[in-house]
This record gives structure tokens, C-alpha cells and sequence, in this order.
């Protein structure tokens, strides 16, 4: 979590939540009635781990890398919150995050 109340996380799956209908009509046939959804993301939250890489290596500024731990935590969270992508890399050392330079272009 950020100053923001921001979370890092990763995905496990995405649900979509529908309100039931309760017209007897409905429970015969098809259902056509418009009925509210919400589409949710199951999300293990990532916490912040106190040691983190350098911010300076030599020149090199290294502010896109964050160290992370799991917390074993899991949150539904509406997919329209979900800020950005990150790419997620398990090492020996730990499991680390990173923002990727150009969020935009795609290959």
C-alpha cells in the first residue's frame, strides 16, 4: 500500500457478480430483465517489503523496481480500479515488481 491507499497485487481470477431475479416468470424461462452486474477481481495483496534495491546503482536510477512480499491476504476489487499492469519476478532474493516503460505501445 502506497500514501494513496494504493495496492500492489496479483490476480488469481475474475468473477462476475449479478443480482438474482425474483419474478416467478423468470424462474421459467429466460431472463430478460435488466438486472445490475459488477465485475470483480480476486487480487492476493502484495505488501511493500522494507528492504528495497538501491535507488541509485552507479548513474543508473532504479525507481521502477519494488521489492514485495505476499501477505496471504486476498481482496475482491471492482476491475475498473485496477490502476496498471506490472510485471511480477520471483527470484531467489525475493519477488520483485516492475513498471513497464511504455505502458501504451504494444507490439
Amino acid at each position: 500500500m502506497d500514501s494513496n491507499n494504493n495496492y500492489y497485487g496479483t490476480v488469481h481470477t475474475y468473477v462476475k457478480v449479478q443480482e438474482k431475479c425474483l419474478k416467478a416468470i423468470c424462474s421459467e424461462q429466460r431472463c430478460c430483465c435488466d438486472l445490475a452486474c459488477q465485475y470483480l477481481a480476486i487480487v492476493e495483496v502484495l505488501e511493500r517489503d522494507v528492504e528495497q534495491l538501491p535507488k541509485y546503482r552507479g548513474r543508473t536510477v532504479v525507481h521502477h523496481i519494488t521489492k514485495v512480499k505476499t501477505s496471504n491476504r486476498l481482496m475482491a476489487v471492482p476491475v475498473v480500479n485496477i490502476m496498471r499492469k506490472l510485471l511480477k519476478v520471483d527470484v531467489s532474493s525475493g519477488c520483485f515488481l516492475c513498471s513497464l516503460p511504455n505502458p501504451y505501445e504494444k507490439d
